[in-house]
C-alpha cells in the first residue's frame, strides 16, 4: 500500500501542470506552463514510468495508472478512480484505488477493502500544487523547439537529465515518498554521465495552455556504475526508461461511485 500511495502522490501531483495565456516562442510557452502549475484540478489521468532492459537479456520493469481524478479542498481526500497496474518481466499485479464522500477503498483479488483513516493521511488534501513548485520544466528542455499543432501545441527538446531528476527527488522528498537528499551531488553527476540519449516532449493547450501531455525518455548506460547496475538488475546491463503523464478532459467534472460491499482492511 505504501508504494501505490507513493506512485499515486507523484502521479496526482504531475497532472496538476497547467498554463497560462497562448501565444509566443518555445521559450514563453515553457514560462507559461511552469508559472501556473496548479491549474488543473480535474480530469482522465494515464500515468506510465516503464524501464525496459536495452541488453542482450532485455526485461522490462515499470508502473502504469489510469482513471479519473479530481483533487480535494484542504483537508479532504481526492476523488478518483484509479487502476493501479506494476509489472516485472512476466509478473504483473494489479488494484484499483478508489476514493470517494470521503471514504477509500482498495480493489484487490477479487475483493474491495475500505482503508481505515490512518492510511490515508498522506492523500488528504494533497493537490499536487505546493510540490510542483519544484519542477522547473523550464530549465528540463535543452534547446527547445515549438511546433504547432492545432488545438495542441507541441514542444521538444533534449532533457537535462540532472535538473529533471533533482527536481522529481524533490517532489517525492515533499510527498513523502523518498528521502528528499537521497539523489546528492555525485548521484546526479553520475545520472548525467551514464545518460546516452534523452528527450523531452510537452504538449499543451492552444487556447488554455493546460497539460495534455508530458514525456520524458531516457537511455541509460551503466558502465562503470555499481549503484545503477544494481537498481537496474535483471534489465540487461542497460534501460530506455521512460514516463510519460497524459490528461484528458481537463477540468471537466469527476463522478466516482462507492464500491458495493466493501469490507474492513484485515477484516
Amino acid at each position: 500500500m505504501a508504494r501505490l500511495a507513493c506512485v499515486l502522490l507523484l502521479a496526482l501531483a504531475l497532472a496538476g501542470c497547467g498554463g497560462g495565456d497562448g501565444g509566443g516562442d518555445a521559450a514563453d510557452v515553457l514560462a507559461e506552463t511552469e508559472a501556473k502549475l496548479a491549474e488543473i484540478r480535474s480530469g482522465e489521468l494515464s500515468f506510465a514510468l516503464v524501464a525496459v532492459g536495452t541488453g542482450p537479456d532485455g526485461g522490462r520493469l515499470g508502473v502504469e495508472l489510469a482513471g479519473p481524478f479530481a483533487f480535494g479542498a484542504d483537508g479532504e481526500l481526492p476523488v478518483a478512480e484509479i487502476a493501479y497496474t506494476e509489472f516485472a518481466g512476466d509478473e504483473t499485479s494489479e488494484a484499483t484505488f478508489v476514493s470517494t464522500d470521503g471514504k477509500a477503498y482498495l480493489e484487490l483479488d477479487d475483493a474491495t477493502y475500505e482503508l481505515p483513516p490512518e492510511m490515508l493521511d498522506d492523500l488528504r488534501g494533497a493537490d499536487g500544487g505546493e510540490g510542483l513548485a519544484r519542477l522547473g520544466i523550464e530549465d528540463w528542455l535543452v534547446e527547445p523547439e515549438l511546433v504547432d499543432g492545432g488545438d495542441v501545441d507541441r514542444l521538444e527538446g533534449r532533457l537535462d537529465v540532472g535538473e529533471a531528476a533533482a527536481d522529481l527527488a524533490a517532489l517525492l522528498g515533499e510527498l513523502g515518498g523518498v528521502d528528499a537528499d537521497v539523489l546528492d551531488e555525485a548521484s546526479t553527476k553520475t545520472l548525467e554521465r551514464v545518460a546516452r540519449s534523452s528527450s523531452v516532449v510537452v504538449e499543451t493547450g492552444a487556447d488554455d495552455r493546460l497539460l495534455r501531455r508530458l514525456t520524458i525518455g531516457v537511455e541509460l548506460g551503466v558502465d562503470g556504475s555499481p549503484e545503477l547496475e544494481q537498481a537496474l538488475e535483471g534489465l540487461g546491463g542497460g534501460a530506455e526508461v521512460t514516463l510519460d503523464v497524459r490528461i484528458e478532459r481537463p477540468n471537466q467534472p469527476v463522478d466516482v461511485a462507492a464500491p458495493e460491499d466493501a469490507q474492513p482492511l484485515g477484516g
